[in-house]
């Protein structure tokens, strides 16, 4: 899995952002986490995507958006 691309995309006072990135690092995945607030090209990055609303995780290309635990796992193969 250390081969993959995970980045979170959230934001400052955003529950949901912190739960993602408590729950993905409970798994062991490690992940680059991108605050929209304060980085620019990082919200511009998560806008490209079509996505206006955290938290956003993107593997390997694919979006995740929220908490779906069920998606995240099979797309992580957790």
């Amino acid at each position: 899995m250390s081969d993959r691309r995970i980045t979170v995309y959230s934001q400052p006072f955003c529950g949901p952002c912190t739960a993602m990135a408590e729950y993905l690092t409970s798994k062991g995945v490690k992940f680059t986490k991108k605050d929209i607030m304060i980085d620019e090209e990082a919200r511009e990055e998560l806008y490209s995507l079509g996505v206006r609303s955290t938290p956003a995780l993107v593997v390997d290309g694919q979006v995740v958006i929220g908490l779906d635990k069920a998606r995240i796992d099979a797309l992580l193969n957790l």
